[in-house]
């Protein structure tokens, strides 16, 4: 149980999250259906093209390069199907080594595991939590030698493998058609979502000020998409203590991801010490932040 201080900024922060959320029970995050995703569907199931090709499948490539500012975009089935694809292409091959952070979702060292290549984990940044370029640089520089154009480790003797996107082929990845409707109706409401959330964000901004709560904000000249919000607690023990009461309250609320040199099939895997990993591990939590039903007018504007 939080001390006396800390349960009465949790209860506040309960109240918070009720006024622009709703009741309870409220969900850490859920997915908004209020536009064209029921009309795109039933078109698309009445077209009879519900599988890897169809017209929404390019739709839905073409509004995210645009979106993003990307020459082409390819749509996969999910994240994982993308990251092997990435992995294939690049040319990294069963032995090889992957460079990538303990603190980030299981999906990305399961996507270097079916390539067959084993992932070396260094150190993020507090401000980004994304891999620290230093300490990349610095892993580089104690561990690798340049032999060719490939960097190996010298401790193992495997190539370190690089990263290049292009097209490839094998395994079919590609995005349904029906998968690709939900998603063309969603993106046709993606501008109006991301206002929605930078405004709940600053809600929450504003409440952490008043608070003494550490809200982490995205780097300056980045734009955000508030998935999800978060806050830093002192330690692990404030941290545990704040999941418990707001869940409790039926306020979902989590701890950032379990480090990927803690599950069984990376615990072998070559890291750097992790320090900030391990700190930022103890400390995130994970606030709701969907669109709130109050706001889905809003998204018909």
């Amino acid at each position: 149980m939080p001390a006396d201080t800390n349960m009465a900024t949790a209860d506040a922060l309960i109240a918070l999250v009720h006024d622009v959320f709703g009741p309870s029970p409220i969900p850490l995050h859920r997915p908004v259906f209020e536009g064209n995703e029921r009309a795109y569907l039933t078109d698309t199931i009445d077209s009879n093209f519900v599988s890897s090709v169809g017209p929404r499948v390019i739709e839905f490539e073409e509004q995210i390069a645009a979106f993003t500012g990307a020459a082409r975009a390819i749509a996969t089935v999910n994240g994982t199907a993308a990251l092997r694809i990435a992995l294939l292409v690049a040319g990294v091959r069963a032995g090889d080594e992957v460079i990538s952070q303990a603190l980030t979702f299981v999906a990305t060292c399961n996507a270097i595991s079916y390539v067959g290549a084993k992932p070396v984990f260094v150190d993020v940044d507090a401000d980004t939590m994304g891999m620290s370029p230093v300490a990349l640089r610095e892993w580089l520089e104690a561990h690798t030698q340049r032999v060719g154009e490939t960097n190996i480790n010298r401790k193992t003797g495997a190539r370190i493998a690089a990263c290049v996107p292009m097209r490839t082929f094998g395994y079919n990845y590609r995005l349904p058609n029906l998968n690709a409707a939900l998603g063309c109706a969603q993106m046709e409401r993606l501008p109006a979502m991301l206002r929605i959330k930078t405004d709940v964000a600053a809600r929450y901004r504003a409440f952490c000020a008043e608070y003494g709560l550490h809200f982490i904000d995205p780097i300056p000249g980045t734009t955000a998409n508030y998935w999800p919000n978060a806050v830093l607690s002192k330690d692990r023990c404030e941290r545990d203590a704040f999941l418990e009461y707001t869940n409790a309250r039926g306020v979902m609320t989590r701890p950032i991801w379990r480090l990927m040199n803690e599950l069984p099939a990376f615990a072998d895997c070559e890291n750097n010490g992790l320090e900030t990993s391990i700190w930022l591990a103890d400390r995130v939590v994970n606030l709701p932040s969907s669109v709130p039903d109050a706001e889905f007018h809003r998204l018909k504007s």
